[in-house]
């Protein structure tokens, strides 16, 4: 093991031999997690370990952190992990905590200020943020929740060294393989569950590591109505069926009729646009599906040469009031990601231009919930309010520019 992951470890030991003792005294807890491959692969990981523990887990998969959804979460269960997602809304989530919280992410958390990091992992003394944003690394950059997951597994109990290689389904995501993921490979490899040639084998699953990236991807976001996330989660640790297959080939082709009806509207009409934005509406176009999709969609689009290389690249889509497993929220939503190219990251690097999930995040107060990265992020937004969320968010961009 590498010096930097050792300190890692060492530094999360104390926070987790807490958490343990928490969990052994734990008979039932919720699972609260996200809906795309890293969210899936993340709580492939921790149910599991948590499991072998002797704890019942039920699951919920979740968009986005609205703050009606997290309330009921919390009434439903006195004990609830989150798995990629969490840490930006933790003042939210601590309010509601019953008996204890723990956090496993890698979204942006809140600044909180606090002059030795490793003291923001214990938010309070019933919430822990186990996010390693809190020790200087980047989870748009060094780690993904799956990773921050298996490191928690791993550290609870030696035994789920045997679920690494679910960690690198999530790490996929991730644009650089850096020295973390590199170590997990490595023990992935030494467990005998994975084999590294010319590309990544996951042995237990029978595919590659970037198939099963794109199984989850899909069952998560296009399946979220249809029982997809769940599904997901078990065919992590216990293999993808026929069943399971089928079901995400024929998701797959309605994201891409989907997603062609949105494309050749925008190659015909082009976007909307103001000085520093350049955006879509999907309307209902994506029913039926998950948020996630139209996320997706805005990642393809910027590595197309159809779009302004300086204009943030926004789309969204009508939600639906469901969430399965937790009922219906109140109010209507829009679902907005955002995304850059790869030429608007560099002005970002150098704060030329304002990271996208803080343009978000100013933009959403009173009226949504943002949260995300410095070159993807998202929100969610009160359907009558997508006017003054666009005049917010390019205010907030001009302001900064001056």
């Amino acid at each position: 093991m590498s010096t930097e992951t050792e300190k890692i470890i060492e530094k999360l030991k104390c926070h987790v031999n807490a958490c343990r003792a928490w969990l052994n005294s734990c008979k039932k807890c919720m699972l609260v997690f996200h809906d795309d491959a890293d969210g899936l692969s993340s709580a492939a990981i921790t149910k599991t370990a948590l499991e072998r523990m002797g704890i019942e887990v039920s699951l919920v998969c979740l968009e986005k952190l609205y703050h009606e959804a997290v309330e009921n979460v919390h009434k439903k269960s006195a004990a609830v992990v989150y798995c990629d997602l969490g840490s930006p809304h933790i003042d939210v989530i601590s309010k509601f905590t019953q008996r204890y919280t723990i956090i496993l992410d890698h979204h942006d958390p809140i600044k909180r200020g606090v002059s030795n990091p490793e003291q923001a992992i214990r938010y309070t003394e019933r919430v822990f943020d186990f996010n390693l944003e809190h020790l200087g690394l980047k989870g748009e950059r060094d780690f993904s929740a799956s990773m921050c997951c298996y490191l928690f597994a791993r550290i609870l109990n030696e035994r789920n060294t045997d679920l690494s290689y679910i960690s690198l389904i999530g790490a996929q995501e991730l644009r650089e393989k850096t020295f973390l993921y590199e170590e997990v490979l490595r023990e992935s490899i030494a467990s005998g569950e994975v084999k590294a040639n010319k590309g990544i084998t996951l042995l237990r699953l029978g595919m590659s590591v970037s198939k099963a990236f794109s199984l989850l991807q899909t069952l998560g976001s296009v399946g979220y109505y249809k029982n997809g996330p769940r599904l997901g989660v078990e065919a992590c640790v216990s293999g993808f069926d026929e069943r399971v297959l089928r079901l995400a080939r024929e998701l797959e082709v309605k994201r891409r009729k989907a997603n062609a009806e949105v494309l050749e509207k925008i190659k015909r009409s082009g976007f909307n646009e103001t000085k520093h934005i350049q955006y879509f509406d999907a309307g209902d176009t994506f029913s039926g599906m998950g948020s996630k999709v139209i996320g997706t969609l805005c990642s393809y689009l910027s590595y197309q040469r159809f779009v302004h290389p300086f204009k943030y690249i926004m789309g969204m889509m009508n939600l639906s009031r469901e969430i399965p497993g937790l009922g219906k929220l109140k109010k209507n939503y829009v679902k907005v990601s955002v995304r850059v190219t790869k030429r608007m990251r560099e002005y970002i690097d150098k704060n030329k231009m304002p990271p996208c999930v803080e343009i978000l995040t100013h933009a959403c107060r009173g009226i949504g919930i943002a949260d995300g990265h410095a070159y993807a992020a998202s929100c969610v937004v009160e359907r009558d309010k997508k006017a003054l969320f666009l005049e917010r968010c390019e205010r907030f961009i001009e302001s900064r520019n001056n």
